[in-house]
């Protein structure tokens, strides 16, 4: 009986250290949605990649003016991607066809900005420069991410860096995966 009381007592010794050693160590490794509890809010609202927004309907006249009738990329269950003009990824929701992702991956001739000026290859400083100290730093796929939330409007805006410079820019609603 009591070596049974023993091994229990190791195993939540073992528990405890090993939760703590996650929680305090791995913490920037842990999904998104738990950013949006310990991360301050920021007004997001008027975000856009160079005029480009969250929630715009993909079969909009202004839209296909601007991009064209647009294929899809890449889909899931959940949501279709498209590559348009100029190194923009758009993810859309399948039943809406509203825009729920906005990607800037190449962006050879410089021109797609965030609503404050931030592109490709600016500096991480920069960033916290133009939108706050109100972020998030995590890591997925070896990348160092800095986010931004806005709470009252589900929006998320991240930054993907590699060696402190700008390699991706990520606008979406907070609840995508």
């Amino acid at each position: 009986m009591e070596g049974d009381n023993l091994k229990k007592t190791i195993f939540l010794i073992l528990l405890v250290v090993i939760s703590a050693y996650l929680f305090i160590f791995q913490w920037k490794l842990a999904p998104r949605p738990i950013y949006s509890l310990i991360t301050n809010s920021i007004d997001l609202s008027k975000e856009n990649i160079s005029g480009l927004k969250l929630h715009q309907d993909i079969n909009s006249p202004s839209f296909i003016k601007e991009y064209g009738k647009i294929q899809s990329l890449n889909d899931n269950n959940s949501y279709d991607y498209f590559n348009l003009k100029n190194g923009l990824v758009i993810a859309t929701d399948k039943n809406s066809h509203m825009i729920i992702r906005i990607i800037v991956n190449d962006n050879h001739d410089k021109k797609l900005v965030t609503q404050n000026g931030i592109k490709l290859g600016d500096l991480s400083e920069k960033v916290v420069k133009l939108y706050g100290k109100n972020y998030y730093k995590r890591q997925e796929q070896g990348t160092d991410i800095l986010g931004y939330i806005d709470k009252k409007n589900q929006t998320t805006l991240e930054f993907w860096c590699v060696e402190n410079k700008i390699q991706m820019i990520r606008l979406d609603i907070a609840s995508i995966n």
